[in-house]
């Protein structure tokens, strides 16, 4: 009888731990890892600028919108990041990092789906974590956090 009593509460413990553990990771996944800046510096010009990344590296219309959040989640990353500038226009065009601002994609200005992703990175942050900071056709840094069409979005 003591080894029935013993299976029996092993069980609902098992069970009870499942189930905390299943509620809080399901908790946390709806989390933005990498949360918007409490003091919100980002002005309608750093919006656009963004917006204009984003378009200029993954406008075309083969590119899918989670490769746009991506270059704008690595945009908003090295903003925030110390080893990069503290800005989106210095990141943009800090030299030999994007290529785009010299492309049509950057200088007609963004579409309305690179502004709306823009403007949800700025007000909600990005679950990407903070140390992703690199985005490419091939692999760098310190391993992939994520592979998206052609895209590479690195870790540090």
């Amino acid at each position: 009888m003591k080894n029935k009593t013993r299976i029996i509460l092993a069980g609902i413990l098992f069970a009870l731990l499942t189930f905390i553990l299943f509620t809080y990771s399901a908790q946390a996944a709806t989390l933005p890892y990498n949360p918007p800046y409490t003091d919100n510096t980002f002005t309608e010009e750093d919006i656009y600028l963004l917006a204009s990344g984003i378009y200029g590296e993954a406008g075309a219309d083969f590119c899918s919108d989670e490769m746009r959040y991506g270059v704008g989640s690595v945009i908003y990353n090295r903003v925030r990041h110390d080893a990069f500038p503290d800005s989106v226009h210095e990141v943009l065009y800090q030299p030999g990092q994007y290529g785009c601002i010299y492309n049509h994609w950057f200088k007609e200005g963004p579409n309305e789906n690179c502004l709306d992703i823009a403007r949800n990175i700025i007000q909600n942050g990005t679950d990407f974590p903070p140390d992703v900071l690199y985005q490419s056709n091939q692999p760098l840094g310190h391993g992939v956090y994520l592979h998206e069409q052609n895209m590479y979005f690195c870790h540090l």
